[in-house]
Parts: structure tokens; C-alpha cells; sequence
């Protein structure tokens, strides 16, 4: 599979196997990838959230979740929907690149599972509408769902995805049952920032113990580092101080996750209450609703409409990930043979001839030392990364 190799940085020129198969792997890999997301993501953890035809929402938690029971059902609900998505994905096994192929899988749904909680939290419910699943009529299935129905029709898991209903303000989402809401959906207070807080640290547990991120997460590059960003800045909107909004750099550092129109609509809907009964001063929202029309903002009075299945974030795995496996026996994983003699020699021409210009590919140096110290191993196969702005190599 594709691995860090191609150009270096004195230009050299791309090996022919590189420059011919590796673009095709890159885009095997994301195809994967993006399938295997859509796939746990419409059958395994929509189904667990969300209303259904079949299971109509429950009436008594209409107005919201307002007892600490209740809040707390409503977060176990949450993690053995995620654990569900794990328990599924470790049928991949630990071997090789599917232990991280896991893990991103599982970083994709903590994404969208993050979209999805912050769509209800900020969104009251239409006045021609109930609050809760029960109200919500049937919307059009996504594309992820269109795909994996055209793969799955017959199967038990198709037919909970095509049961589950969509919100009716917002075809894209899901419509969340009503014991899944462990808030009051569309009330932002000072206390909804402090259940948020709460509960981003309750998910952040789960995703660095059971769910594993502990493994890649210092292999992921910086942007790949963050966990509920939408939730957690939308916390940390709450609980401020609102004065300090005026501070570009102090509202950039505390809400960087939240662009500037839809800061103005949580604001607008922002409410006092039993821990904070100061409103938003009206200087503060005046002038951010004047940045936000400057900024081509056309209504900060109406939602954002979110996309719960956008593009997938995929980082392949970095040369240091394929290393440790090296070290423990996992990685490269090439049987050695009669016929390895003369691809040895080919290796050492490779890696032992920087005059010639050709490249040296971190892969071709582990098999030329591992076939020189006449290692057998059994075989495997794995994906590496280069590093940002580096070109792709082949084993």
C-alpha cells in the first residue's frame, strides 16, 4: 500500500511505482474509508439515537431533560450508541492498519455525533411541531443512507435505517429521540453550558479509554486533534463572561469552532437563568450582529443548516505508527523466498545508491534490512503518510 516516499527533499524524482500506483491506493483507501463511515453511521448509530417509526419517541421528556437522572440516562444512551459503533469495528482486528482504520472510523462518528448534538441544542423546534422525535415527520434518506440501502436492502440493519426519521427543519439530520436530549432543545443558558461541559468530558473519557483514541492520538496532525469541537465551544459561549465577546482574539481563542453568524443566533436566544441572570447587554450583541452583517451575514436570526454527513477527514498513518509495528513484529509483513535473493539485490540499488537519483522509500529500506537479516514474516499489509507536503511511495 501507499507509504512516505516520492520526492525528497533535494527533488529527486518519484519512482515509476510510485508515480503510477500510489495515487490509485490513495483513492482505494478513502473509498474505503468513506464506506466504512457510512456504513457504521447508518446502521449502527443513527438507529440507537434516533426516533423511528417503529419506536416513537417518548412524550414525557418533551420539554427537555431537566432532572440530573434524566440528564444522566440521557449520556449513557450516548456512549453505548459509540460503544455499539466500537464493538462492531473491532471485528476489523488489531493487526496492522485495521487497528487505526478503527480508530479513525470511530473518530468520524464522534464528528458527526457532535454535529448532530449541537444541531438540537441550538435549534428550538417549529411552532407547527412538538419538541422531541415523536413530532417529526419522515425525511428523505441521506446519501450515505441512498448508498448503503442500495448494498443492504434486505438486511435487519437497513430496515432500522429506514425507519428513522428526519428532523423537518432539517432534512440533513436525524431526528434524535426524545430521551437522547439531556438539554431543553433550542435553550441556551448558563446551566445548558454547564450540562455541555459535563458532558463533553464524560464523552472525552470514553473516546481515550474504551474507544481507544489513546493509540493514534499523538500520531493525528494538529487539526485532527479535537474532540466535540462545537459542543465545547459552545460551553464555553455560555458560561463567558459576554462582555469579552468584543475581544477578537478573546472570542477567536474561546469560539474559534463557532463562526460569527451563528455566535449572533445563540446569542439571540440566549436566556438567564438560576445561575446567571444577566442577559447579553445590548451594546455587545448590537455590535457583533453589525460585524456579522459587514462579514456578508444575510439573517443571524435563523439556524445554520448543518451537514451531518460531510466529507470525511481521513489522516493515513504516519511512518513513526508503521515503525512501532515494525518493532513488535507486526510491520512490513513479506514472505521471504528462493525468489527474494534477486529482489534484494534490486532493494540494495534502491537504498544503497543516492548517486543514481533515485529515491530512497522508507518501505524498500525496511524490507532490504529485514530480507538481509533473512527474517520470515507473514503476510500483511498496511498504509502510510507522508508527511504534509510530501509525495506517496509504494511497497
Amino acid at each position: 500500500m501507499a507509504e512516505a516516499a516520492g520526492e525528497d527533499g533535494s527533488g529527486a524524482p518519484k519512482h515509476w511505482a510510485a508515480a503510477v500506483f500510489v495515487p490509485r491506493l490513495l483513492q482505494q483507501e478513502k473509498f474505503i474509508f468513506d464506506e466504512l463511515v457510512s456504513y457504521v453511521w447508518t446502521h449502527t448509530f443513527v438507529p440507537a439515537v434516533a426516533a423511528s417509526r417503529a419506536r416513537p419517541a417518548s412524550a414525557a421528556l418533551a420539554a427537555g431533560v431537566v432532572k440530573r437522572s434524566g440528564q444522566e440516562a440521557a449520556l449513557r444512551k450516548w456512549l453505548a450508541a459509540l460503544e455499539a459503533v466500537s464493538s462492531q469495528l473491532k471485528a476489523l482486528g488489531r493487526e496492522g492498519h485495521s487497528s487505526t482504520l478503527r480508530h479513525q472510523v470511530l473518530l468520524e462518528v464522534m464528528k458527526r455525533m457532535d454535529t448532530l448534538i449541537f444541531h438540537f441544542l441550538i435549534t428550538p423546534p417549529s411552532d407547527s411541531h412538538s419538541e422531541g422525535g415523536s413530532s417529526g415527520t419522515a425525511g428523505p434518506l441521506s446519501p450515505g443512507e441512498s448508498s448503503a440501502a442500495s448494498r443492504d436492502g434486505g438486511s435487519p440493519s437497513h430496515a432500522a435505517a429506514s425507519q428513522v426519521l428526519h428532523d423537518p427543519l432539517n432534512p440533513n439530520m436525524p431526528m434524535l429521540d426524545d430521551s437522547m436530549l439531556f438539554f431543553q432543545r433550542g435553550v441556551l443558558t448558563f446551566g445548558t453550558g454547564m450540562h455541555l461541559k459535563m458532558a463533553c468530558t464524560r464523552f472525552q473519557q470514553w473516546a481515550f479509554g474504551d474507544g481507544g483514541m489513546r493509540e493514534i492520538w499523538a500520531n493525528l496532525p494538529a487539526q485532527g486533534q479535537s474532540l466535540y469541537p462545537l459542543l465545547r465551544s459552545t460551553s464555553d459561549l455560555l458560561m463567558m463572561p459576554k462582555d469579552l465577546l468584543l475581544e477578537e482574539g478573546i472570542r477567536a481563542d474561546m469560539c474559534e469552532n463557532l463562526p460569527l453568524p451563528t455566535l449572533v443566533f445563540m446569542l439571540n436566544r440566549f436566556q438567564p437563568d438560576d445561575f446567571s441572570r444577566e442577559g447579553i447587554p445590548f451594546e455587545v450583541l448590537g455590535a457583533l450582529r453589525q460585524q456579522a452583517a459587514a462579514a456578508g451575514a444575510r439573517d443571524t436570526s435563523q439556524p445554520p443548516r448543518l451537514q451531518v454527513e460531510g466529507e470525511c477527514t481521513y489522516y493515513s498513518p504516519t511512518d513513526d505508527m508503521a515503525m512501532e509495528k515494525v518493532e513488535v513484529g507486526e510491520e512490513p509483513g513479506l514472505e521471504y523466498d528462493a525468489d527474494s535473493e534477486d529482489e534484494l539485490d534490486a532493494l540494495g540499488g534502491l537504498c544503497g545508491e543516492p548517486a543514481a537519483g533515485l529515491p530512497q522509500p522508507l518501505r524498500f529500506k525496511l524490507l532490504h534490512n529485514l530480507w538481509g537479516a533473512g527474517v520470515p514474516r507473514s503476510r500483511r499489509i498496511t498504509i502510510l503518510r507522508a508527511d504534509s507536503g510530501a509525495s506517496a511511495g509504494l511497497m
